[in-house]
């Protein structure tokens, strides 16, 4: 087997730019009849989006191919030679793996973790394979294939026994060098995937080609890896779910994920949070990171809930819908940030299936319902050959809606019934009705402080301005009240090689797949976008009530000093921090993170990053970007990020990528001081008609 990518970073090679951009579909029955036409169906819907899938340039090698379906509970009773109890009492897990299991010292090792949670491993097998179809060179890497069978012996909770037992298991072949990827582990769904073309996928697995292996439904994938290399754990689906397209908020939404991880994991597992040594596994591609989140998010709620959660529907200018629904998604926004696309998922736990696309609607999928009660969903029209004259319905998923298949109602449960029936769980509209009234800082006035032109010039040179940024970019802001627009490409140096000092923002540049991202318009697509950030201690997502809701909402991350002071003398105890330093640079990060986690500690619910007060010592100021996540990552490595939230005041950002870097890298809102005391002078000198 090759070397998991998950684990590695080659040369130029980054596994977190790891991105997607796909073929995905399903087919099922919904009165639950289940056959092997079923599976055909589905492989055949696979190999008709063999074109949405990458393929090498000798024409037999591709990006990854699979299917999920049901475990087939009378195939696996004929085909293992050990007795199995009735379907649902057991778990199959899909291992690939560097190295037999089964007859070695690890399968010992294995059957600890999984009693260790109250699971008895009844036996393996090894999965009949025909390397025949598959590139030499592909052939080569593939891993050994086995199915470890597991029944419940003791454990309260199935699914949370064999989450925590997976855990374990990645945690000892971590550290015994054992490259090992459970590709499925569940008692109701199973994965067979690989480094493969669609047509390839049922000539390598034998399973497949058996007409007792039936299921009610198969949902399948074909991948196209828009900047990724290929491998056989990267291929779709994942454990839980199929993903169109990129997060291409991933690392934020990591690093949030990260600082929730203690409270989250406490709250799920009790006494035994200490087996979850991470909730995302970092080195994953952003889809591999999304299906972490929603199987651990699902292990609390139903996969739907947790969907919506994860990638919410536009909800701040949408009045159209109800308003419960409104305010879940308003309440949820406390508690989590959105994880953006563009993207499609769907998604699979055995008694229900989904999809959901995010909020721009820029992935396709459409989806037929029969007069024999069976779905066919897909990017694609075609997929599937079905008569019209068996036609009930056809649809296709618009932005921010979900389409569920429920197994056990044996329908389509409609978009606005199913966010309803979640939104009524909880009363999410009181609650945000009862909330103290919110500080409106739109009406708080900005009030220039005075101060002296000379020494206005001084501070901008200090922090680097230039009369263009001046007279071209902040004019051009504050008149026309947007990012201005500059000519296609960019002919000054990379930062890291000019020979002149360049500003840490400098060194930094959007990352997004751009190949398979449309441009948005947030002025004319406005409904799809929302600037919403909070300011204090955040809530628990798995324990929600009133008490979330003790934050400050803003519009818009960017603060004045007057509304800065609003905050601080009616909502929130802050601390204000320097960000001055005279010797090592090193030492000063250092003893400012000290400071921080004392005030933490004691309370203070916003960090206040400043170097204001740098102006008038002869120190040096800390680069904003530098503090803010220095800070950021301290405060999650000692689990205290959830408790506070950080304000940078600085001189240094006055450009919306100054903004846009600061908020990505820990910052919940920015407090541009000496931008603004720009604009005030530009005002004074009637430079800003119109304004």
């Amino acid at each position: 087997m090759s070397k998991n990518l998950f684990k590695h970073t080659y040369g130029l090679y980054d596994e977190r730019e790891e991105h997607d951009a796909c073929g995905i579909g399903f087919y099922a029955n919904m009165n639950n009849k289940r056959s092997h036409q079923i599976v055909e169906k589905s492989l055949e819907m696979l190999r008709r989006l063999d074109h949405r899938g990458g393929i090498g340039a000798d024409g037999i090698t591709g990006d990854g191919a699979g299917i999920m379906t049901e475990i087939p509970y009378a195939y696996f009773e004929r085909v293992t030679s050990f007795n199995l109890p009735n379907e649902g009492e057991y778990a199959v897990g899909m291992i690939f793996s560097s190295e037999t299991i089964s007859g070695t010292g690890h399968e010992e090792e294995i059957a600890t973790r999984f009693s260790n949670e109250g699971l008895h491993v009844e036996g393996y097998r090894s999965v009949p394979v025909d390397v025949g179809c598959l590139a030499p060179h592909v052939a080569k890497t593939m891993p050994v294939i086995q199915q470890v069978f597991v029944t419940n012996a003791t454990a309260s909770h199935f699914d949370q026994a064999l989450y925590l037992a997976r855990k374990q298991i990645e945690k000892y072949s971590s550290e015994q060098g054992l490259t090992l990827y459970f590709a499925s582990l569940s008692r109701r769904t199973i994965v067979y995937k690989g480094w493969l073309r669609s047509d390839q996928i049922q000539s390598l697995y034998i399973d497949l080609q058996q007409e007792d292996y039936v299921s009610k439904f198969g949902s399948v994938h074909s991948r196209f890896s828009t900047n990724t290399f290929p491998s056989w754990e990267r291929a779709h689906p994942n454990r839980l779910l199929m993903h169109n397209g990129e997060i291409n908020t991933i690392q934020g939404n990591v690093n949030w994920m990260r600082a929730r991880q203690k409270k989250l994991v406490e709250t799920l597992f009790g006494d035994d949070a200490y087996k979850v040594h991470d909730i995302v596994n970092q080195s994953g591609s952003d889809s591999a990171i999304v299906d972490n989140a929603l199987e651990f998010l699902s292990l609390a709620m139903p996969p739907e809930q947790a969907a919506m959660l994860l990638i919410p529907e536009p909800w701040l200018y949408n009045h159209s819908n109800h308003p419960d629904v409104r305010a879940f998604y308003e309440f949820y926004s406390y508690l989590m940030e959105p994880w953006d696309g563009p993207t499609m998922i769907s998604f699979c736990d055995g008694d229900k299936l989904g999809a959901l696309t995010d909020r721009n609607g820029l992935r396709p999928g459409r989806y037929t319902i029969t007069k024999q009660n069976e779905i066919i969903f897909s990017s694609e029209v075609g997929v599937v050959d079905v008569s019209e004259s068996d036609v009930v319905y056809k649809g296709q998923l618009n932005p921010g809606k979900l389409l569920l298949v429920d197994f056990t109602q044996n329908k389509v449960v409609d978009n606005d019934e199913l966010k309803l029936s979640i939104a009524k769980k909880k009363p999410y509209q009181a609650w945000l009705q009862s909330k103290d009234e919110a500080l409106d800082l739109e009406k708080v006035p900005y009030q220039a402080e005075s101060f002296d032109r000379v020494a206005l010039l001084n501070d901008q040179q200090r922090f680097g301005y230039t009369r263009e940024e001046i007279d071209k970019y902040l004019t051009e802001l504050v008149t026309a009240q947007k990012d201005p627009i500059g000519a296609m490409g960019y002919d000054m140096p990379l930062a890291v090689l000019s020979e002149q000092p360049e500003s840490l923002f400098n060194y930094f540049k959007q990352l997004f797949a751009e190949v398979t991202n449309p441009p948005i318009d947030a002025y004319r697509e406005k409904i799809v976008t929302s600037e919403l950030t909070y300011l204090g201690g955040e809530g628990n997502l798995l324990s929600p009530d009133e008490e979330a809701l003790n934050r400050v909402q803003l519009k818009h991350p960017i603060l004045t000093q007057n509304q800065l002071d609003v905050i601080e003398a009616q909502a929130l105890k802050c601390a204000y921090f320097s960000t001055g330093y005279s010797d090592s640079l090193e030492s000063a990060l250092t003893a400012l993170g000290r400071k921080v986690i004392q005030a933490v500690q004691e309370g203070a619910e916003v960090i206040v990053l400043e170097d204001q007060s740098v102006l008038t010592s002869k120190q040096y100021a800390m680069p904003i970007l530098l503090a803010v996540s220095h800070i950021h990552q301290l405060l999650i490595r000692e689990n205290l990020r959830m408790q506070t939230s950080i304000v940078a005041s600085s001189g240094e950002a006055r450009e919306v990528h100054h903004i846009a870097c600061l908020i990505g890298y820990g910052a919940n809102a920015v407090l541009p001081y000496l931008a603004q005391r720009t604009i005030a002078d530009l005002t004074e000198q009637g430079r800003l008609d119109g304004t």
